[in-house]
């Protein structure tokens, strides 16, 4: 590994090293450099890994540079909270941030997005972490590069299960089964799986208390009155067993279901409201909306014509 022993040739290969760093930038970093390069000729081993670390923080933020000054800067795509994933949005707002941590360094840009097609606004960030890197070797030139892995998020988190359309009629039914049901989706869409498990199952215990079930029985008795009672027959009582257990195993046994099983909790869930409340409470407004039958005439005897 080469070093200079003088501030002018560190300062010359400084800046041909790093042409697209800012003046801000490379202000901060040129002393740095410095001092690693001279300090370098005397084969101090810290020094050689600071070194190399600093080359691949200077590195990352030259890429950020270049692709910011390769594409257009005014517009990105990102994951819009009504529209979808990869959507085109126009950039409102960027910040950039660099910090380093010793022997290690986060870059992070931040910005405020707006959707092109139904102008809503939501936040960007798009992190690099130094120790997130993929090392690969050119197959022309034979050489090593570094490829580093982008983090991309959002905020509001995008919608990870489609909200019912029958979730606002819930409100008017029982506004706190609404906000309980409300309150699972923010946990599902923020991948707070343990915690929307364990929402789920309250929002089973609210919604047997809204049909008349007694909250001071424990599970296993409310199904079973629930079956009773006509409100579920054997099948969904056990798929509603399942889903009880596993609110339990998620607050009491650290139990964390993936998401094909958290999936299939919300279906469970949603199906048994849908079915018992909302669907309920649809067929007694049809119920009455329906016209009556017509009452039968009375059949008129005809009496015998006297010879």
């Amino acid at each position: 590994m080469l070093f200079l022993d003088t501030v002018e040739a560190v300062d010359d290969c400084f800046q041909g090293h790093w042409p697209f760093l800012s003046e801000e930038k490379a202000a901060h970093w040129r002393p740095v450099w410095t001092t690693y390069e001279l300090e370098g000729c005397a084969g101090d081993p810290t020094i050689l890994t600071r070194r190399s670390l600093l080359c691949s923080s200077l590195a990352a933020t030259d890429d950020f540079t270049r692709e910011h000054m390769s594409f257009d800067p005014d517009k990105v795509r990102g994951h819009c909270p009504a529209c979808g994933p990869d959507r085109w949005a126009d950039v409102m707002g960027h910040a950039s941030r660099h910090e380093e941590y010793d022997l290690v360094w986060l870059h992070t840009d931040h910005r405020i997005l707006q959707c092109r097609a139904c102008e809503t606004i939501y936040h960007q960030t798009d992190s690099v972490f130094s120790e997130d890197e993929i090392c690969h070797t050119d197959p022309v030139s034979g050489e090593d590069y570094v490829e580093y892995k982008h983090k991309i998020e959002h905020w509001p988190s995008p919608i990870k299960r489609e909200r019912p359309d029958w979730l606002h009629d819930l409100s008017e039914i029982d506004p706190s089964l609404h906000d309980l049901m409300q309150a699972v989706y923010v946990a599902l869409d923020s991948d707070l799986d343990v915690l929307a498990a364990i929402g789920l199952r309250t929002a089973f215990d609210r919604a047997t208390e809204v049909l008349g079930i007694d909250p001071a029985k424990r599970f296993g008795e409310k199904l079973s009155d629930l079956q009773d009672e006509g409100f579920v027959g054997l099948t969904e009582k056990n798929f509603l067993s399942v889903l009880t257990d596993a609110g339990g195993a998620a607050a009491h046994r650290a139990w964390r279901p993936s998401t094909s099983q958290l999936d299939t909790m919300m279906s469970i869930a949603e199906g048994f409201i849908q079915r018992t409340l909302i669907t309920r409470a649809e067929a007694d407004r049809l119920k009455i909306a329906v016209p009556p039958k017509p009452r039968r005439r009375q059949a008129t005897t005809q009496k015998p014509v006297p010879k």
